[in-house]
């Protein structure tokens, strides 16, 4: 989780959400390069929808 500091002072933990498709192989690949740091939890939601492919 990303922390910010509220205007309180107060640090508070985000979610951070990327947006990925999952492969002719099954797996998963996000769109956009990221950095994560080692030993995260990662909850992973499926949508009911094929991607839109850009030619």
């Amino acid at each position: 989780m990303q922390a910010t500091i509220a205007s309180t002072g107060e640090v508070i933990q985000m979610i951070r959400t990327y947006e990925g498709m999952i492969d002719q192989s099954g797996r998963l690949q996000l769109l956009d390069p990221v950095k994560l740091p080692p030993m995260r939890r990662v909850l992973v939601t499926v949508l009911d929808e094929e991607p839109e492919l850009s030619a």
